[in-house]
């Protein structure tokens, strides 16, 4: 929600909203490194060049550090686009998560070529941005490498 008084030329955010809805149970699609879970991952086209690709993470423990959430779209070892970014669009680092909330995290990734879906796939992971290292893929149900999860493409 935004505000903005009679003098300002800008409106400025005056609330958030959230609505909380039960989890469903199941099993995560992957488990990464401190318990974050990838609960939900897909793809679908936003455009001729643009793929918007929704992630559902949960935290299974309290996270001390902040977290980087990355999307990369590869054809082959040639990346069309990436777009890194903290979780909610920087409303939810990872050190807020509490155990058990789900955060549905939306990336909107421009291409430098149309999307095909015979060679190009869309990845998904977590990294320290001090360090810019990747957390490693416990568990996944999905095709992963070890820092990473190929997410279904649209």
């Amino acid at each position: 929600l935004f505000e903005q008084g009679d003098l300002e030329p800008e409106p400025r955010l005056l609330a958030l909203a959230f609505r909380a809805t039960p989890a469903q149970s199941g099993r995560p699609r992957a488990i990464l490194e401190h318990g974050i879970q990838l609960v939900e991952a897909g793809a679908e086209r936003a455009g001729e060049q643009q793929l918007r690709v929704r992630l559902v993470w949960e935290a299974s423990e309290p996270l001390s550090v902040d977290y980087t959430v990355f999307v990369q779209v590869l054809r082959g070892q040639t990346m069309l686009g990436q777009d890194d970014a903290q979780p909610a669009e920087g409303w939810l680092p990872t050190t807020l998560w509490r155990p058990g909330d789900r955060v549905v995290d939306v990336h909107e990734v421009t291409l430098s070529a149309p999307y095909d879906p015979e060679s190009d796939r869309v990845i998904a992971g977590l990294y320290e941005l001090a360090s810019m290292t990747r957390l490693r893929v416990v568990e996944s149900r999905l095709p992963a490498s070890a820092d990473a999860i190929v997410v279904s493409g649209p």
